[in-house]
């Protein structure tokens, strides 16, 4: 494959794994967005930030907001 081919069929892979994340996120079906979404969603916890995003819990300001 040419750089350009596997280019374009890595931006169709992380088309259908965002696709995938928001389907389960407006259905309420978190089963199927598997360890790697929580695993994320844990160390946003941890990074500090009076707001936060509510699906993620990344951080929008402070140091958390600079780290993401």
């Amino acid at each position: 494959m040419t750089d350009q081919a596997e280019e374009l069929v890595s931006i169709d892979k992380q088309s259908a794994w965002a696709s995938e994340l928001w389907r389960a996120y407006l259905t309420g079906d978190h089963s199927r967005l598997g360890l790697k979404v929580h695993a994320v969603n844990r160390v946003f916890r941890y990074l500090p930030s009076e707001t936060r995003c509510r699906v993620c819990n990344a951080p929008f300001q402070g140091v958390g907001g600079a780290v993401v």
